[in-house]
């Protein structure tokens, strides 16, 4: 990008035209460290424009390049991606233990919502449902459509996606097209405790970084279970209680028919 040479006083930009002193260093300000006591942002900006301060503009530059520079992360991180998409595609994974279990649920009388749309619904219509939702958690549209296709192909139950979402919860559930989608929260502090650390690719790492991971992921997990048992704890004697309790006791049902080995 060219800016003019008028901005150059303004921007700090050396001799060699290599850098910007003025910008890079106020690029590490925040407005806010700029306030004196009772001052609001809106009374600084004011003054600060009063007395023609050449910081307003350079600051409020530097705000919004870093708001927009913390959004695209997110957006990245939030992506599924096509090489991901495909990654999974070639090897054997979690959904496919995951179904099996589930068949053997539905053989036993156990019926959910998902399984009346796998019964009724078309094939290009449930892949079309399931890419839908993939697509809103912030996959990309062809990753979104290899995810689909394969889930209803393979006749597969379960499907994962990369999400930002706008409550606490480490994960989403959504029954469509047949499938159970889980939107897995990139912003929750669990996803980088557990799932970042377990999927990041293991070919180029040393055994350090893998011990390191699988500390790190360790821990992830005991504390998650520390905070449902601080749930639990916090819960007051009577109905509330009992239902955390019984809550844990199906979902340890379940946990048991998904993990066992046969």
């Amino acid at each position: 990008m060219n800016f003019p040479p008028a901005l150059d006083d303004l921007f700090g930009v050396t001799n060699n035209k290599q850098s910007a002193r003025n910008f890079s260093e106020l690029a590490k300000v925040d407005l806010e460290s700029l306030l004196e006591d009772g001052q609001t942002i809106a009374s600084a900006k004011e003054y600060l424009d009063e007395n023609e301060d050449p910081r307003l503009p350079l600051i409020e530059l530097a705000q919004h390049i870093r708001k927009n520079i913390s959004t695209i992360r997110r957006l990245i991180k939030a992506q599924t991606t096509t090489n991901e998409s495909k990654k999974r595609h070639d090897s054997p994974h979690s959904e496919e233990k995951g179904t099996e279990a589930t068949r053997k649920r539905q053989n036993e009388g156990y019926e959910g919502k998902s399984d009346t749309q796998e019964k009724t619904l078309p094939p290009d219509v449930r892949e079309k449902e399931i890419a839908d939702v993939l697509t809103e958690a912030g996959a990309t549209t062809e990753a979104a459509k290899i995810l689909a296709a394969r889930t209803v192909k393979q006749n597969l139950k379960y499907t994962f996606v990369k999400s930002n979402l706008s409550t606490p919860a480490f994960f989403d559930v959504q029954s469509r097209g047949g499938a159970i989608i889980l939107s897995l929260n990139v912003d929750h502090p669990a996803y980088n405790h557990l799932i970042e650390l377990l999927q990041d690719d293991i070919d180029e790492a040393n055994e350090s970084v893998l011990r390191t991971r699988l500390m790190k992921a360790r821990e992830g997990l005991e504390l998650l279970l520390m905070a449902w048992a601080r749930y639990e704890d916090e819960q007051p004697d009577g109905q509330r209680r009992t239902k955390a309790q019984e809550a844990r006791w199906d979902w340890g049902r379940m946990a048991r028919e998904f993990l066992v080995d046969e």
